[in-house]
């Protein structure tokens, strides 16, 4: 007989549990077995999640999962592979909400709220946020998609959008897709040019924060942040 959700302890059961205790109270195959909340006739829906959460080297891995590769796995269909997508594309645009009054020039909100678009990826970018005179978020432009290794941009082109968008303080970022932030002498020297050409256009450069793995590093301050 298939073990189903019904037959826990009703204290047991995810939905319940969340209702007494909270979100954070729940193990990430119990978060997620509430999202799919059915199981097919091999596997209870916990079970199913189980299954899910196991193909992937880690949580991380879903934030550049397709439909596809959901539906490789037996059991996930078009409709529950739909449900996973949107419920992960619905958790990335309510970490990444920021009202444009927060003042990004604080270098602690500008990681928290470029983080979550960065540290997954399995490639670089570049991307630039320009910003109005309180600091504002104006407009976030990618500049430029790289392969594994590097992400290379062309300094006319970060000057062009600032004048565009009468924005004359911008932060500047890209990812490490290894996870350790730590820059590289390709990433110095793009910087210090980064610097010269955009003060000679009057434009400053807050910082260049370079996102790693729970972890960032911020050439205004020169130095790596960890979580």
């Amino acid at each position: 007989m298939l073990f189903t959700i019904n037959d826990l302890p009703k204290d047991d059961r995810p939905r319940e549990r969340l209702l007494k205790n909270g979100p954070t109270s729940l193990s990430d195959y119990e978060l997620l077995a509430i999202i799919l909340r059915t199981g097919n006739k091999k596997l209870s829906c916990l079970d199913l999640a189980k299954k899910v959460i196991s193909q992937f080297k880690n949580i991380g891995a879903f934030n550049e999962i397709t439909i596809s590769e959901l539906k490789e796995i037996e059991g996930i269909k078009d409709a529950k592979a739909i449900e996973i997508l949107a419920s992960i594309e619905f958790g990335k645009r309510v970490c990444n909400y920021y009202e444009r009054r927060v003042c990004l020039k604080d270098r602690t909100l500008a990681y928290k709220y470029i983080r979550y678009d960065l540290e997954n990826l399995k490639h670089e970018e570049f991307r630039v946020y320009y910003l109005d005179v309180r600091g504002g978020l104006v407009e976030c432009k990618t500049l430029s998609i790289g392969c594994v290794s590097s992400a290379t941009c062309d300094l006319r082109e970060v000057v062009k959008w600032a004048l565009k968008l009468s924005s004359y303080h911008i932060i500047v970022s890209h990812n490490h897709p290894t996870g350790d932030p730590s820059p590289s002498d390709e990433d110095i020297n793009f910087t210090r040019n980064l610097i010269i050409y955009c003060e000679n256009m009057g434009i400053k450069i807050v910082d260049h924060l370079i996102i790693g793995k729970n972890s960032y590093y911020s050439f205004d301050q020169d130095y790596i942040f960890r979580d």
